[in-house]
């Protein structure tokens, strides 16, 4: 059976080049003039005022048995050990065995030093034989099954090791992006990776890859941000070695069928499936547990195979879904169409590759894509999620020699292997070997780097080296030309040893801590940061490694949309909080990028955000930006289409752009300094040079000239003050487009269905002044208003109508739900909820006024309400002149209306009220004092209804 992926070589470890690497990269001596030695990435640049012997010192975390005080420790922040606890459960004893024997065989390039070199050759045989016993004590090996090989995830895992930023350290083993080879030298210059597939299990490579600071607390190896599907597929990918089926076919056992696996959901997606939806969780999340988001929503039903693609095997008529997975064989070379014709939503991939995107929520519905494929098997995999309503799912293609065809079962296959590390031994824990070995971990010094908690303190080394203040020859112990008695065999290059002599003849300037901007520098170079960013004109990707940047969409940003940008002057550009999150989290703020920034680790680099402040001049306070909500209007404006289209090539919240998918412009203020967001957009080429970002105010004059007269910083503050509202700003103009828009033209438009926010019963109102309303004809309130379109009917213009259109426009604001007006006793009563019928409303229809505003009429406990919003055209948005009249034989003297709600109202010197900053209320007709007061968490504008011969008015106006 020809598989779909190349054939993959078995592993020949031979003499490599490393030193070289080190030697040529961090001192310039000749490539052929050194032999293997460990690789350490931080040694792999010059860098200005940095000493690649005191780095190497923490990277060979030679303190460990040297010793030093407390200052020596925090400069050098040198790197531990993995941590051994459950070594066992973790480690195969075949690797313990032949790594504990010669590390630097096992795995060149390593940083463990051979501690038993020294040892006469009996004598060396019978210790690693007893440490092997002991650290296989120290974890319980898991017995569950073994994951079954599975060729999707397979070839999902070589795309995530080559695009998330695994290669920007660890050795590519595919040709980065339109090359036809992989360039050369990047195997010795990688952090070698041993032989993964002899050493663990997939189960413990996926705990590891999820969360390798628990093993590796350093953060030389920094966490990626992995689900535990994506970190499942890598594992399988590099332990790919464990099914020999996966490269050759005659290894694999051969099963008749497709693989399924059938989910139910627990409830209705609240949006159409797609990349961020249900199918792609199905998709992302099997084989391994599902993300706990996922959980909320399905669960695995039942898994087993059938003879073809279909629905049969479902349990139930709505919310469920499909995954499909296997071989499918094909008979000759050529094009082939393939075709999904779904109810609700179909993908359908080859070789990991999306050939067929029918996916969202529709009726049945057929779509097709074409791939050149040769003969033999390919992956194939088929995901499918229904909701509610009609089902159907038919896959079929068509290629050389035949027609279109439902795809017949005697062509699929999957796949029967389990993935197992190689090399097994026959293997149990020995109590005294055990018992001796961990003598051994002691008075080897093993327990010098590698402390592990047994059964209460951590075992402590029998012994220590002489201090590192007291070294008085820097060409004996571990730095010998031969390292003799009890220094341990680094196996250092002549390079890494020179410069660690000359450091150590040095250490007096150890002494002193390092500046913000050289601890910067070290801090960088240890963890490799320059793998990827440059800062001050140094570090940056290798020319090498660059084509394994890559972006995951489809558009062209250039190298912005591939690269990590650059870090000079960071800390004058983010604000210390983002920094802080962005360096503890990996945020995630570019999706256009497959790159992700690593975690790694608040103990590594909690110094860096305030360091970068301080370094850069980023510690000094913001100018406060003072605009008013008019202003912020102002800057949507400018965001918007009919401004400077900033949304031509930014996001917006969950809106994409009209273009090219920029940076999301409801993060900006989050992350970003005002101060150098301002110089940013007067002169982007200045602080990023490369950018396509245009300046809209070149030499500090505006373009546009119709905004606040062209006053630049007046309009870039009203931009900032606009963006300051994050995901809360209203969408700006231009961003969405109604399939189905109703408009008001000449006179107001009435629109009554389900609509988001305002219920089953809703009033949708839209006026010629581009202000609309939404009233709740269940609870007798003003549910909504918003600028700018009305709404889009499109949804209950096709199928069944079902759904809630929400509103089309922007500056959208919902207003508390209950009761308009309440009957309270006492003025610090609670507001009561009960509301509708069962409080004693009724509604009582609308009239229309001579420009067919509507009038909302309705009763309560005797009192009949008219309820008239009228729009007033302002000067970029209309407001809401609104007026209430109550009529009453027999007016109760404790009725209350509520004017608003908020999690602040606060009065202004001019009798207005401001809601949570975006809203402004003023009363200038009120048939009592209004009151504001906190209740329920909330505050409140309460205003009471005095009657003057049965009858009271109320006048509010709402400026949003």
């Amino acid at each position: 059976m020809q598989p779909s992926v190349l054939p993959i070589s078995p592993r020949v470890y031979l003499p490599s080049l490393r030193d070289l690497a080190c030697a040529a990269l961090a001192l310039g001596l000749s490539l052929w003039a050194v032999a293997a030695a460990p690789m350490v990435t931080a040694g792999q640049r010059t860098l200005a005022g940095v000493d690649q012997g005191e780095l190497l010192l923490g990277e060979l975390n030679c303190i460990a048995c040297h010793g030093g005080g407390e200052g020596l420790s925090r400069r050098l922040a040198s790197k531990q050990p993995p941590a051994l606890g459950e070594a066992g459960a973790r480690l195969t004893p075949q690797f313990l065995r032949a790594f504990l024997t010669n590390p630097h065989a096992e795995k060149p390039g390593t940083t463990m030093p051979d501690v038993l070199a020294t040892l006469p050759a009996r004598e060396k045989t019978e210790v690693v034989e007893d440490l092997m016993h002991y650290l296989a004590s120290l974890g319980e090996a898991d017995a569950g099954p073994a994951i079954a090989a599975e060729p999707f995830k397979l070839e999902q895992g070589k795309r995530l090791y080559h695009s998330v930023g695994c290669v920007t350290c660890h050795e590519p083993f595919e040709p980065p992006t339109g090359a036809s080879a992989i360039p050369a030298g990047l195997k010795e210059t990688s952090v070698p990776l041993g032989n993964l597939a002899h050493k663990t299990t997939v189960r413990e490579l996926v705990k590891f890859l999820i969360d390798p600071l628990k093993t590796r607390p350093s953060g030389r190896m920094p966490a990626m941000n992995l689900s535990e599907a994506e970190a499942t597929a890598i594992a399988i990918y590099l332990l790919r070695e464990q099914a020999p089926g996966l490269a050759d076919p005659t290894q694999m056992e051969r099963l008749a069928g497709i693989r399924f696996h059938y989910f139910e959901t627990t409830r209705q997606p609240t949006q159409p499936a797609g990349d961020a939806g249900i199918i792609a969780e199905f998709a992302d999340s099997y084989p391994g547990h599902l993300s706990a988001d996922a959980r909320d929503r399905i669960r695995l039903a039942s898994s087993g195979t059938t003879g073809k693609f279909g629905i049969e095997e479902r349990e139930r008529e709505d919310f469920y879904a499909f995954l499909f997975d296997g071989y499918l064989s094909v008979p000759a070379d050529g094009d082939y169409t393939f075709y999904t014709l779904s109810d609700d939503g179909s993908r359908l991939y080859i070789n990991g590759e999306l050939v067929v995107n029918n996916d969202g929520e529709h009726g049945e519905t057929e779509k097709s894509g074409k791939i050149t494929l040769t003969k033999g098997d390919h992956a194939i995999r088929v995901t499918f999620f229904e909701n509610a309503g009609g089902e159907a799912l038919r896959v079929s293609w068509q290629g050389p020699g035949f027609r279109k065809q439902e795809i017949p079962g005697g062509v699929l296959a999957h796949m029967g292997q389990a993935m197992k590390p190689t090399g097994a031994i026959e293997f149990a824990v020995d109590a005294t070997k055990a018992t001796r070995g961990r003598a051994h971990f002691q008075q080897q010094g093993c327990a010098n780097c590698h402390g592990i908690p047994d059964h209460g303190p951590a075992l402590l080394a029998a012994f220590r080296q002489k201090n590192f203040a007291e070294l008085n020859s820097p060409e004996a112990g571990c730095l010998a030309d031969q390292p003799q008695g009890a220094a341990v065999n680094y196996h250092l290059s002549a390079a890494q040893r020179a410069a660690l002599r000359q450091t150590v003849a040095n250490r007096v300037a150890l002494e002193q801590p390092l500046p913000d901007k050289l601890r910067i520098k070290h801090t960088l170079a240890r963890l490799d940061c320059y793998a990827c960013h440059y800062r001050d004109a140094e570090g940056g990707p290798v020319e090498a490694r660059r084509g394994y940047f890559r972006m995951s969409g489809e558009a062209d940003l250039g190298d912005e949309g591939r690269m990590p940008p650059h870090l000079t002057g960071v800390g004058a550009k983010l604000n210390a909080a983002w920094l802080q999150e962005l360096l503890s989290k990996g945020t995630k703020v570019r999706p256009y990028m497959a790159t992700r920034m690593p975690v790694f680790g608040e103990a590594n680099i909690g110094h860096l955000a305030a360091a970068f402040a301080s370094a850069d001049g980023g510690d000094e306070p913001d100018r406060p930006v003072l605009a008013s909500i008019e202003d912020a209007k102002f800057g949507r404006k400018l965001v918007g289409s009919a401004g400077l289209s900033c949304i031509a090539c930014h996001d917006f919240g969950e809106f994409k752009s009209l273009g090219i998918p920029a940076l999301n412009l409801t993060q900006m203020t989050r992350r970003l300094r005002k101060e150098w967001f301002h110089q940013y957009l007067i002169n982007p080429f200045a602080l990023r040079p490369g950018t396509r970002m245009p300046s809209f105010w070149p030499d500090g004059q505006a373009v546009n000239n119709e905004v606040f007269n062209g006053h630049t910083d007046r309009q870039i503050d009203a931009i900032w003050a606009f963006l300051s509202r994050g995901e809360l700003a209203s969408p700006p103009d231009g961003l969405i487009q109604g399939q189905w828009e109703i408009v008001a033209e000449t006179e107001p438009v009435i629109y009554r269905h389900f609509i988001e926010g305002a219920g089953t019963r809703a009033i949708g109102v839209g006026y010629p002044e581009k202000a609309n309303l939404a009233w709740d004809a269940n609870e007798m309130r003003l549910a909504m208003i918003w600028h700018g379109p009305f709404i889009d009917a499109s949804m209950h213009r096709q199928g069944r109508g079902q759904g809630f259109a929400g509103p089309l426009g922007h500056n959208v604001v919902k207003f508390a739900e209950g009761p308009p007006i309440a009957l309270m006793d006492e003025a610090n009563a609670p507001w009561p909820a009960e509301t509708g019928l069962t409080a004693g409303f009724r509604m009582q229809g609308y009239q229309f006024d001579d420009l067919m505003r509507p009038s909302f009429r309705y009763g309560f406990q005797g009192v009949q309400v008219v309820d008239q919003p009228v729009p007033v055209p302002g000067v970029i948005d209309a407001t809401f002149k609104r007026t209430l009249t109550f009529t009453s034989e027999r007016p109760p003297g404790n009725l209350w209306f509520r004017a608003a709600t908020g999690a602040d109202i606060i009065p202004t010197a001019n009798g207005e009220w401001t809601v949570d900053g975006r809203m402004r209320i003023k009363l200038p007709v009120t048939p009592g004092t209004p009151r504001v007061r906190k209740a329920g968490g909330q505050a409140e504008l309460l205003v009471p209804v005095k009657f003057t011969n049965g009858q009271a008015e109320l006048v509010q106006e709402i400026v949003w």
